[in-house]
């Protein structure tokens, strides 16, 4: 069976710094080392939609979302002390979460597998607080969602 692979350009313009261990090269090195392999050929390479604000809400309060807008409006700066982000971070964490969406979408609609190449990372921020590189909870937000696409 075919595995949908969901990646975006814009997911390496989230820029973390130069010396931050979550940056655009680990990426990069998942984008080689999947079109080098042995099942390059069973790969379908999709575009994600963004995730509404709406939909990041069945997980983050309105509080939490809009301090990500602010930081990254003014120009970016740390959520945490791991947790840095950019003027572009905002949007690019909503392509991020809507690609967790998509790869949902895949799977219950029983097209493809689905394999999620993004970032900002998604499985450690809490309903009011970014984290551990992650701005949005990706994973709390696609497990939702599937809960919604199977009822």
């Amino acid at each position: 069976m075919p595995v949908s692979i969901f990646y975006h350009s814009d997911f390496l313009k989230h820029n973390t710094g130069k010396d931050h261990p979550e940056n655009k090269k680990r990426l990069l090195a998942c984008i080689s080392a999947l079109k080098k392999s042995s099942i390059s050929t069973s790969l379908i390479w999709k575009i994600p939609k963004t995730a509404t604000e709406k939909q990041i809400q069945w997980i983050h309060s309105i509080n939490h979302i809009n301090k990500i807008k602010k930081i990254c409006e003014s120009g970016g700066g740390y959520l945490d002390p791991d947790t840095p982000i950019s003027n572009l971070s905002y949007e690019i964490g909503l392509l991020s979460a809507g690609a967790w969406l998509n790869g949902i979408d895949e799977i219950v609609n029983k097209n493809n597998y689905a394999f999620i190449l993004s970032r900002p990372p998604g499985h450690h921020a809490e309903s009011n607080k970014a984290m551990g590189f992650c701005l949005f909870s990706n994973a709390a937000l696609a497990a939702t969602y599937a809960l919604k696409k199977i009822k």
